[in-house]
């Protein structure tokens, strides 16, 4: 009687195991981390959040999933979603700074070593390795290959993936620990857990990331949404009072006339910078968020076209259809 229970208990929480469909995956990855932007005070809600930024869909894939180069775990998708949409505040925390294991692991090449590829998604050791000189705008065949264990600390390295966790790739190309406090440091992820790169002197300085409501003496708090304003660290949602950019979230910008934080300008807005959504600055004309181009219209970059790739022409450069590569 025992066993049938166990086995009828296993069998209610393999039936309870949520799955998600791969054409669902990006949008839930969006909504996810849109919930979790919401929360922290990025963002006035996730409404607000998703139409800030702009879909991006992955063609090459999609393709690899649908033959079968790549594996898609739907449950593994679904506890990535889960674990995007309950991250912490806090940005230094080392379970923030890396991917959850589910993220890692839902998509899996499966072509052994020494078959062809395109990308390293379709290789199940993770590295498909060019056979050639790759060109933009063109598919980049390749070969499976084994991948060369991570550097140790004093090894040579060409970036930080290159590297053991918990150590960086530095601008001499060596893999060193984490910096601790007072360390110089480019970007936040050179610094140890806990701290942040403070950019006022070059290089920057890693400090201590100050919480919510906290003294912020080296101008950097932990988390999202919160900036150091008259020495202690704030939430500064839409309408907080800024003087510069730095005052208001990455989301968001510093209004010259009124000083307060405002939205991204989106379709159809001045601008002057980064639009939100499905729009881009139309800095050569006037200045204006514009719906992305159609193929073969000029362009002077990527983020103009819709096929997000703004080819390079004898005469100008026009938006390009991209290949799908699988």
């Amino acid at each position: 009687m025992r066993h049938c229970l166990v086995l009828a208990l296993a069998l209610v929480n393999a039936c309870a195991r949520s799955t998600l469909a791969y054409d669902d995956l990006e949008p839930a990855m969006r909504a996810a981390t849109c919930a979790r932007l919401a929360r922290c005070g990025a963002f006035p809600d996730g409404d607000a959040c998703e139409a800030y930024f702009r879909p991006r869909p992955d063609a090459d894939l999609a393709a690899a999933v649908a033959t079968g180069a790549t594996r898609y775990d739907g449950e593994l998708a679904q506890l990535c979603v889960d674990a995007l949409a309950d991250q912490a505040c806090d940005a230094t925390l080392r379970e923030v700074r890396r991917a959850p294991q589910a993220c890692t692991r839902m998509l899996v090449g499966t072509r052994a070593p020494a078959n062809p590829c395109e990308f390293d998604r379709e290789c199940s050791s993770g590295v498909c390795a060019p056979t050639a000189t790759c060109t933009p705008g063109q598919c980049c065949p390749g070969t499976c290959a084994a991948p060369a264990p991570r550097a140790a600390i004093g090894e040579t390295c060409a970036d930080t993936t290159d590297c053991a966790d918990d150590t960086y790739c530095t601008t001499e190309h060596v893999c060193a620990a984490l910096e601790s406090a007072g360390g110089p440091c480019f970007v936040d992820s050179n610094c140890a857990y806990g701290l942040a790169c403070d950019n006022d002197t070059f290089p920057g300085a890693c400090v201590v990331a100050a919480a919510t409501g906290a003294p912020c003496p080296d101008d950097r708090c932990a988390e999202l949404g919160a900036r150091c304003i008259a020495g202690t660290c704030t939430l500064a949602p839409l309408g907080a009072a800024c003087v510069a950019a730095r005052d208001c979230t990455e989301f968001a910008r510093c209004a010259d006339v009124t000083h307060t934080c405002v939205a991204t300008p989106s379709l159809g807005m001045s601008c002057s910078g980064p639009c939100a959504g499905e729009a881009y600055c139309d800095h050569a004309t006037n200045r204006t968020c514009q719906p992305p181009l159609d193929d073969m219209q000029p362009c002077f970059g990527d983020n103009e076209c819709t096929s997000r790739y703004c080819a390079e022409g004898p005469v100008f450069d026009a938006c390009t259809p991209l290949p799908v590569c699988s």
